[in-house]
């Protein structure tokens, strides 16, 4: 007995140091090569192993504990990028992705339409078939739901156009973090910022938002998002700044704020609701945002973390956006369905670990294994 006693946290140790350490990607289950991340910026191999998946480029590498992902958000095209799809892993509350000297609450996976992708199938994904094949995102979302343990109705999650959408029409709108630009998602459980300091933000963990420089006379204007204090107390309330969003999509972002039930507000409030930090009717947020981000830039050590511009992205000026053009990930033999939209959407609520597989999502861009 005092041998058996000696053994298991001998065993858990080894676990650990399985999740937590580098490994060579030979000794992967399966590897993807080039995939194109936004957070952290850049092309990399993403490795798969039975604890853990490994994201790693000659610059810089970043091990991702499976124990650590709360979320897969799955979300249709930025605008200006039609046929694209973005896989973001969202981790939990205080396990940050440990990134050079960076730590990560996100990491943001882009790819594109076609060609599919065909790979043998690691044991993990043997009930399966003996191959993956299908889109890349398809491939991504079966090799993440074959090796996450304790997979909730809400793991998976997709962004909808019935919770929000853009006066453009989008599932996201461009804002500015500081100086850098990225995108925020609008989901039924909470926001997602994609970008340089990308989070998460649970509706129930958000207490009030700040709109700054709503007048008429203003193209754009500032939200405060206040978070609230843990339940525990050990976390102090926080706000989050985002900046320079389009006057058009004021009105749609207070609605979605008011159909969330989250309490919002403007310059002209008296009260700042327990937040730590910015005062709600205040715009020194904005300013300290700006700064924190410079140096959380001049810190980053990813030689090919170049800012994320929404801006940049090619403007396809003869090519319509398209509609949430989505595909059905084959649960059975890994195959995709090659036809057109389900009828039949996947809920934002999110799903269970049996139908994970059977996510709708864009096809991406590859080239075999390989992301060209």
């Amino acid at each position: 007995a005092p041998a058996e006693q000696h053994a298991k946290p001998a065993k858990q140790k080894q676990q650990q140091q399985q999740q937590t350490s580098l490994r060579d990607p030979q000794a992967a289950d399966a590897v993807l090569q080039g995939v194109p991340l936004i957070i952290p910026k850049g092309k990399f191999d993403v490795a798969f192993f039975q604890h853990s998946m490994q994201v790693s480029n000659k610059q810089t590498s970043a091990v991702v504990p499976y124990s650590n992902i709360h979320h897969v958000l799955v979300i249709d095209a930025i605008p200006k990028m039609p046929n694209t799809t973005n896989l973001v892993l969202v981790m939990k509350r205080g396990h940050p992705v440990q990134q050079g000297k960076n730590q990560l609450d996100l990491i943001a996976m882009q790819t594109r339409d076609q060609p599919e992708l065909q790979i043998p199938a690691p044991s993990a994904c043997q009930h399966l078939g003996t191959q993956l094949t299908g889109p890349a995102a398809v491939v991504l979302s079966q090799l993440l739901a074959s090796y996450l343990e304790d997979i909730q109705d809400d793991t998976f999650l997709t962004a909808e156009s019935s919770v929000f959408t853009s006066s453009a029409g989008d599932l996201m709108i461009a804002a500015n973090k500081g100086v850098n630009s990225g995108w925020l998602v609008p989901l039924s459980t909470g926001i997602c910022y994609i970008g340089k300091q990308g989070t998460f933000m649970p509706k129930s963990s958000i207490s009030k938002v700040v709109f700054h420089r709503t007048g008429a006379s203003s193209s754009t204007f500032d939200i405060t998002v206040n978070r609230r204090a843990s339940a525990g107390g050990g976390d102090a309330a926080q706000s989050f700044d985002l900046g320079q969003i389009d006057a058009a999509e004021l009105n749609k972002l207070q609605g979605y704020f008011m159909a969330q039930h989250i309490k919002i507000g403007t310059d002209d409030d008296d009260t700042d609701d327990d937040v730590g930090g910015t005062a709600a009717g205040g715009s020194a947020g904005a300013t300290d945002t700006a700064a924190a981000a410079t140096a959380a830039d001049d810190d980053s050590d990813d030689q090919d973390d170049e800012d994320f511009d929404p801006k940049a992205a090619p403007d396809h000026h003869n090519e319509e956006q398209p509609q949430s053009k989505k595909r059905k990930c084959s649960h059975g033999g890994g195959a995709a369905d090659s036809g057109g939209a389900s009828d039949e959407d996947v809920e934002d609520e999110g799903m269970s670990k049996e139908a994970a597989g059977e996510i709708l999502m864009l096809p991406l861009q590859l080239s075999n294994i390989s992301f060209q």
